[in-house]
């Protein structure tokens, strides 16, 4: 008897498992085969700096579009033929980023505008109210290997070495294992966490709208510092000679990253939610004064600013030789590094808040008409469209 009811109980584990596995909605993509040189988070590293190693400045041309059901705010990951980007129609779509062609779908109980990570074959998202969990997804078995409560996300997830860096709207913010889901440990903010984490020499760095930005042990979450800035920090800071954050009331800070004592300010005429990008020689961001700066990271003199017709919240892409940028004008500006100049420009038909990325050549881009949109060296235009 008690043979035959552990095989009952058994059977039923089994059948358990393969209900929730088919119901899950997630695709396994068995093809997939993980490459060091892919888009893995948002702004592509923990540190939030530019990438020297690509070029743009040959991109003149629109590849392919495709539409979602949702609006899209997150920025996509790209690697090895496969690309992921969540949505707010409860799903995260998977696509291949030659085409567009559909790859799959991820079914999830709440919206997403979170923009996801991805390491080996292991996807991490993050859901907002309603649902407010942290998944990790196997993708190429297509199941899912952990979930944690997180509660209303819209940061960007970010990965260093083993660990998940992630903050949610109570003001927690959580280093986590990404392998097994279990907390290292948590710091209690006196604000939402809205922007991410960048994370430099065992040390990790993120923002409050209660004001302050906090620089923490990246092993015991201990505060080294903390910095008061003058308003609210909605955006994630970024790490290079210095610590560059930008805040609500137009201010962009660098910052002594041992110390957290100011070293340089820059005003600008409009509220910021852009996130900057560094290259070591200058800084980069957004303003809702229609303006993409790029500041000499030494002293903060402005190098050049490049107008939009509206304003700028989403977080430019940085290469060796362009940024890239989408303004809420509806365009998407291709910019010389060196000069501040457009060399290529294309309007979408909405505004657009989610931050450019690369990968094998090619610039992806989401706007608010619910269309992904990528770029490349003139070649032949096709559209592609998300199935029901």
């Amino acid at each position: 008897m008690i043979w035959r009811r552990i095989l009952i109980y058994a059977l039923l584990f089994v059948a358990v498992a393969c209900f929730l596995a088919c119901s899950s909605g997630i695709k396994a993509v068995k093809h997939f085969q993980y490459q060091p040189d892919g888009w893995d988070m948002f702004r592509d590293n923990p540190a939030g700096v530019a990438d020297s190693n690509i070029s743009l400045r040959n991109i003149n041309a629109l590849i392919w579009s495709r539409k979602s059901k949702g609006q899209i705010y997150a920025s996509p990951v790209i690697n090895d033929g496969l690309g992921v980007i969540p949505a707010l129609d409860r799903r995260i779509y998977l696509f291949d980023p030659a085409t567009g062609d559909g790859i799959g779908k991820i079914k999830m109980n709440s919206s997403s505008s979170s923009s996801p990570a991805l390491a080996e074959n292991l996807l991490y998202v993050a859901s907002e109210a309603g649902d407010g969990r942290l998944r990790c997804i196997n993708i190429t078995r297509g199941m899912e290997v952990w979930a944690m409560e997180l509660g209303d996300v819209s940061a960007p997830i970010i990965l260093h070495d083993r660990t998940l860096f992630i903050g949610n709207y109570g003001g927690d913010f959580y280093s986590i294992n990404r392998f097994t889901g279990d907390v290292n440990w948590t710091h209690r903010t006196g604000g939402l966490i809205r922007g991410g984490a960048a994370v430099a020499d065992g040390r990790v760095y993120v923002g409050s709208t209660d004001g302050y930005l906090y620089c923490l042990d990246i092993d015991s979450g201990d505060v080294a510092w903390k910095f008061r800035a003058e308003s609210a920090i909605f955006t994630t800071p970024a790490l290079s000679n210095l610590c560059f954050v930008t805040t609500f009331d137009g201010l962009l800070f660098a910052l002594d990253p041992a110390s957290g004592d100011e070293v340089w300010r820059f005003q600008t005429e409009g509220n910021v939610f852009s996130s900057p990008v560094a290259d070591g020689e200058a800084v980069y961001f957004g303003s809702n004064d229609g303006n993409l700066y790029s500041l000499s990271s030494r002293d903060g003199f402005v190098l050049w600013r490049f107008r939009t017709e509206s304003i700028v919240t989403a977080t430019p892409l940085v290469s060796s030789d362009a940024v890239v940028i989408g303004s809420s004008d509806a365009n998407v500006y291709f910019i010389d590094k060196g000069t501040g100049r457009e060399f290529f420009s294309y309007t979408t038909s909405s505004r657009i808040e989610s931050s450019p990325v690369y990968y094998d050549g090619m610039v992806f881009i989401a706007s608010a008409d619910r269309h992904l949109y990528c770029f490349g060296q003139s070649g032949t235009a096709m559209s592609a469209r998300i199935a029901p």
